[in-house]
């Protein structure tokens, strides 16, 4: 850390790892993280790395938060997707005005935000603000939050330019509608808005995630969950090994190409953040460096499901139990992979940028 203390928060968060793996099972099948989970991210003080220092913020370096993500994806999928997705959505807010700031955090310096981004709300102008409605879906761990950050468009806007609007969950009508096969525990249920009003100085005319480390962090959690699966197909291995013969040479290549193309994810991912670093947490970054970014996610996430699906075919029949921990732990990478920031399509954006091409990035 060139000479500066460590953080106490990357011992905490270690510390929490027993925690996270011991409550995995139990994390799927509630279909949402744990209250006792993120109390205990909370008391560490993680949840703060990105809220201003006047309303209770404790800066840390995106580089750390980003290893404490890796760490906590190795031990839980779900647990550690609600974490990053609640202690990064802080950074959205710094587009908005210190008077807004103060309306999350001014009376509960541990109040959270969760989101759903994408610009689907419906919103027209009204007297000093917006009416919005919408169906916002996949919203991670809003059963924690009291605030939403969501995407949407003034409707009578020709342009048709992305909003982002901050709105109190209050506001809102939660739908428990998650149930899925991947990703189970991140409780991402849909939020419903019925013609809300949203005040002038609660809407933002920008992407929420421009500019903040979120894209990013959804890559990097997938890779995590991808070592944590290369972790689990070793315990699996061991103790299948107690019982029958194993192709030990086989499985010594399919873990070695594994760890290969997990350690390749994370190094160009760092590679991006370290060249992110000089620019800010919310300053804009040069599109070419966008592009890049975004190529970058799409291909370290390509590397990560590739080295999860050759762990799977080579950890036999008995991996598809329900109740495997490896079985989780692949579902977990694969529905993480399927996130737009991590999605194939967006390496386009490089491609467009090295041929000429205009280029509007999304973040």
């Amino acid at each position: 850390m060139d000479g500066q203390a460590k953080d106490s928060r990357i011992d905490a968060a270690m510390a929490l790892l027993p925690l996270f793996r011991a409550n995995a099972a139990k994390t799927e099948a509630a279909r949402q993280a744990l209250p006792e989970i993120i109390a205990a991210l909370r008391d560490a003080g993680l949840f703060r790395v990105f809220q201003p220092p006047r309303v209770g913020g404790q800066p840390m370096p995106r580089t750390d938060w980003m290893n404490i993500v890796f760490e906590l994806a190795r031990a839980c999928g779900s647990s550690a997707w609600v974490y990053m997705v609640l202690s990064s959505h802080a950074g959205m807010l710094m587009g908005f005005s210190p008077e807004v700031q103060d309306e999350v955090w001014g009376k509960d310096q541990d109040a959270l935000l969760s989101s759903a981004v994408g610009p689907v709300g419906r919103a027209r102008k009204a007297e000093g603000g917006y009416r919005l409605s919408g169906k916002f879906t996949f919203s991670s761990g809003c059963d924690f939050a009291s605030w939403a950050v969501l995407g949407g468009r003034d409707i009578d806007d020709p342009a048709g330019k992305p909003l982002t609007f901050l709105v109190p969950l209050s506001d809102m009508a939660l739908v428990d509608d998650w149930f899925t096969v991947g990703l189970a525990g991140t409780g991402s249920k849909t939020l419903l808005a019925d013609e809300i009003f949203v005040a002038a100085r609660r809407v933002h005319p920008a992407f929420a995630i421009a500019g903040t480390a979120a894209p990013a962090a959804f890559c990097y959690t997938t890779i995590g969950l991808a070592q944590g699966a290369l972790d689990r197909f070793t315990d699996h291995i061991k103790a299948r090994a107690q019982s029958r013969e194993t192709d030990w040479p086989m499985i010594y290549n399919v873990a070695a190409e594994a760890q290969g193309k997990i350690d390749a994810a994370r190094l160009l991912i760092d590679r991006d953040m370290r060249e992110m670093a000089p620019f800010g947490p919310r300053a804009p970054l040069p599109p070419a460096m966008r592009a890049r970014n975004q190529r970058d996610q799409a291909v370290a996430t390509k590397l990560a499901t590739e080295a999860v699906d050759a762990l799977y075919s080579a950890a036999g029949a008995s991996a598809i139990h329900v109740k495997s921990d490896f079985r989780r732990a692949y579902a977990d990478t694969r529905a993480a992979a399927l996130h737009a920031a991590n999605s194939w399509t967006n390496a386009k954006h490089d491609g467009a940028v090295r041929f000429g091409q205009d280029y509007t990035p999304a973040w």
